[in-house]
């Protein structure tokens, strides 16, 4: 800067000195073509060498406007500043070789080293910043400000790009506007963009109509177009998947707003950390401080809302919006995942579980499907429940409850009036319309009051049968008609239903209570002034005995009878039973015992405690036949046994035959006893199968009359063993061969410094293996990859630094036991792929 200075200050003082010269030059070559031109300032080998007729110039650096002719009105300062200049006009390039290839075109502004130095034909651009509009060419009408800002732009016209690198990709973009560092970064054809902030729109290449404002709003937008995004980090993640036909047309407002969608469009987002739950949602409208959108075709209003119901409308700060085309509108209102097609307005509405329900008022329950709950405190818990009014609740399904149930919440109810008497549940003030009761025949009456109870006592229906009303009186239907009368008599008292009492006490003469009384065969009756002598009807008879002699059946004290005409000599018989059906030899007719079975044979006794029971039966208490002596122990002395509690003993001397000290022997298969007569022959248990034969038949073991064992799955990864330590001998014999072979050490190669993957060892392993590798000073990215033999990846390792190093891998990162693969990547090039075993 201080030599910047004295260099104007140099200019001023030769313009000063020297002004009847009009122009100026200074430096081999310097302005040695001027013929007619005034008023120019050369300065620096060969600056302006071809200037003739051309005035107002000033050239300050080696070669700088040294193919300038005619042109006027230009200041270059720098080494080779417009150097290819001819004719163009009002042009300021100051910097090392900016502008250094313009030739013709005119008011541009150049300001940095190498700023504009491709422009040829370009106009009316503004760069300032290293390496500034770089390689513009015929873009026009543009301002580049920053380090690399517009660095790639060529023929794209009316771009600004304001910030370190911004707009550093554009090549064909046009109308453009990036301020902040980096942004609007890989924009190259993506037109009538504008990005605000460090980072914003940073990956947008081809993404046209976008404006973004606020540090790395839009960052991952590549393609998508037609977005607003405006806070820090708004739409952050939008487009991350780089896909060409969605991701349009969102619009979010406010820090972090709208911030993990990626996939979604037609979205609407205002309010800080406003976001989705997803990454592909869409057409959703939410406004509010960390309202979140979860499912597509939404619309939320609230401070922290949610809500995940699909073509849902949530209003009200902290509302839960959770089934779908459902509306919630309040403070807290809830709707749970459960309650799709319902509407739930009022404070802390809460519907649980219920579709096509509708619940209004300050904390208002339903809680059944569609059911209607209206009022506050109002509760419908069951379906097709309607609750009405303050604290009215519905208990019952298919009900309509109004008002609630206390003195001072109960309802009358009036139709045809605006003030139904207080004292009627129902007034019916209309004087042109009757009152019409429910109607049945009486057979429907029978069937409906079969589920009657008590609890109905006073219902009413009209019988069409009968053509009257009837009540139900708890236990029946009662024709209101007062014909269908009851007589009943209490004592003395005579009463009919629904009428009065008569008291029969004068009609009666106490006369019935008498009593029968016998003695010595005379009868009296109490009260009675006669007997009756029943000596007459004793024939003292009653003390006789039959029996039976052969065929004669005789009474003691009276005759006999020959009972032999009433045998038929039938009772040789048998019975038999063929499926169910009973029949008697020499009878005609048979018996169907089936409604006789009751199939009761398969049961089952349990015991708990001291009761018995039979399955399908009763139970017995068995504790009467408990006498508590089964705890008894029993003991052995000088072979008399003896039993706890017991008062005899038993002498065991008799059993004693002393044959224990015996000995088994065995001899050609046949077993015997010592001191025993018989033997046992063995040889039956002999299968002679210890000599079998093993055979291979490719991966099947198998063993003479036995099975086969498939070893597929063990010889699969040792041969991929052998495989692996094959190619490492022949890797080893060929650097063997190289290191003893004189020509071969010529052609070695003495890159140490390049990247390697070694086998991993141990190899197979059980716990643990380690995977060593180099990677050179040169990687930028490294990573490892872990797959499976398929070659689907399992994990990914990351490489932070260079050199050599190694990754330890342990059996948690794999499922089972075989082949695995591994992978290294430098700067996205695959080095080499090594297999590893894990045997577990």
């Amino acid at each position: 800067m201080k030599a910047f200075t004295f260099l104007i200050l140099l200019f001023a003082a030769i313009a000063t000195s020297m002004a009847q010269i009009n122009n100026e030059t200074l430096g081999t070559g310097a302005g040695v073509n001027i013929t007619t031109g005034d008023y120019n300032v050369t300065i620096g080998d060969s600056s302006g060498y071809y200037l003739s007729s051309g005035s107002y110039n000033v050239f300050l650096g080696n070669w700088s406007g040294f193919s300038q002719t005619s042109a006027y009105d230009n200041t270059f300062l720098g080494f080779q500043c417009g150097l290819l200049n001819t004719t163009g006009n009002d042009n300021v390039f100051v910097g090392c070789r900016s502008g250094m290839n313009n030739t013709t075109s005119t008011d541009n502004t150049f300001v940095g080293t190498q700023s504009g130095m491709s422009n040829t034909t370009g106009y009316d651009n503004t760069f300032v910043g290293e390496e500034s509009g770089l390689y513009n060419e015929t873009g026009h009408d543009l301002v580049f400000i920053g380090e690399d800002a517009g660095y790639n732009n060529t023929t794209g016209s009316d771009n600004t790009s304001v910030g370190s690198s911004s707009g550093r990709s554009n090549t064909t973009g046009y109308q453009n506007a990036f301020f902040g560092n980096e942004a609007g970064y890989d924009n190259t054809t993506g037109y009538r963009n504008t990005f605000v902030g460090d980072s914003a729109g940073i990956d947008c290449s081809i993404g046209h109509h976008n404006t973004f404002l606020g540090q790395a709003s839009g960052a991952a937008t590549e393609y998508a177009s037609c977005n607003t995004f405006v806070g820090a980090d708004a739409g952050w993640d939008n487009n991350r998947t780089n896909v060409t036909t969605n991701a349009n047309r969102n619009t979010y407002l406010g820090a972090f707003t709208g911030y993990t969608n990626r996939d979604g469009e037609d979205n609407a987002g205002f309010g800080a950390f406003a976001d989705f739950n997803n990454t592909a949602r869409s057409r959703c409208t939410f406004i509010g401080s960390y309202a979140k959108a979860a499912n597509n075709d939404q619309i939320i209003i609230g401070y922290s809302s949610y809500n995940s119901g699909a073509f849902s409308v949530g209003i009200g700060n902290d509302i839960d919006t959770r089934g779908n085309g459902s509306i919630a509108i309040g403070y807290q209102t809830n709707l749970d995942a459960n309650s799709d097609h319902s509407v739930g307005i009022g404070f802390q509405v809460d519907i649980n579980t219920s579709d096509y329900s509708v619940s209004i008022g300050s904390l208002t329950v339903v809680n059944a499907d569609s059911s209607m709950a209206i009022g506050a405190f109002a509760q419908a818990n069951k379906k097709y429940a309607y609750a009405i009014g303050t604290n009215a609740i519905a208990d019952s399904a298919n009900t309509m409850v109004l008002g609630g149930i206390n003195s001072f919440d109960r309802v009358s109810v009036g139709i045809g009036t605006k003030a139904p008497n207080s004292n009627a549940s129902l007034d019916l003030a209309e004087n042109n319309k009757g009152f019409l009761i429910s109607r049945m025949t009486d057979t429907e009456k029978t069937a409906f009051g079969s589920a009657l109870s008590l609890n109905e006592t006073g219902m009413m229906i009209f019988d069409t049968t009968n053509n009257a009303l009837f009540a139900w009186d708890g236990t029946a239907w009662m024709n209101i008609n007062t014909d269908a009368q009851t007589l009943t008599l209490a004592t003395n008292n005579l009463s009919i239903s629904n009428g009065n009492t008569i008291d029969l006490s004068a009609f009666m003469d106490n006369t019935d209570n008498q009593e029968l009384a016998v003695a010595s065969d005379i009868l009296s009756i109490s009260g009675g002034i006669n007997t009756i002598d029943l000596t007459p009807y004793l024939d003292n008879t009653d003390g006789q005995t039959l029996s039976l002699s052969t065929n004669d059946l005789s009474i003691s004290n009276g005759n006999t009878v020959d009972l032999s005409v009433f045998m038929d000599n039938t009772d040789n018989q048998e019975l038999a039973i063929a499926s169910d059906i009973l029949s008697i030899s020499g009878g005609i007719n048979t018996v169907d015992l089936m409604p006789y079975l009751d199939n009761t044979d398969e049961q089952t006794l349990t015991l708990t405690t001291n009761d018995l029971s039979i399955s399908n039966g009763n139970t017995v208490d068995l504790s009467t036949f408990m006498d508590n002596t089964d705890n008894q122990e029993l003991a052995v002395a000088s072979d008399i046994l003896s039993i706890s509690g017991g008062i005899n003993t038993v002498d065991l001397t008799p059993y004693l035959d002393n044959t224990d000290d015996q000995e088994l022997l065995l001899a050609s298969d046949i077993l015997s006893i010592s001191g025993g007569s018989n033997t046992i022959d063995l040889s039956e248990y002999r299968d002679n199968t210890d000599e079998q034969a093993l055979s291979l038949s490719g991966n099947d073991l198998s063993i003479s009359n036995g099975n086969t064992v498939d070893l597929s799955s063990i010889l699969a990864p040792l041969e991929q063993m052998i495989s692996d330590l094959s190619d490492r001998v022949d890797s080893l014999q060929a650097q063997l061969d190289a290191c003893c072979n004189a020509s071969a050490l010529n052609d070695f190669d003495s890159n140490t410094d390049k990247a390697r993957l070694y086998q991993n060892a141990p190899n197979p392993f059980s716990e643990t293996t380690t995977i060593r590798y180099h990677i050179p000073n040169s990687t930028k990215k490294a990573y490892l990859i872990l797959s499976d033999i398929e070659g689907h990846m399992i994990n990914r390792f990351d490489i932070s630094s260079t050199g050599d190093g190694q990754i330890l891998i342990g059996v948690g990162s794999l499922n089972v036991s075989g082949a695995y693969l591994y992978t290294l990547y430098c700067d996205n090039i695959k080095i080499d792929t090594k297999s590893l075993i894990l045997q577990k």
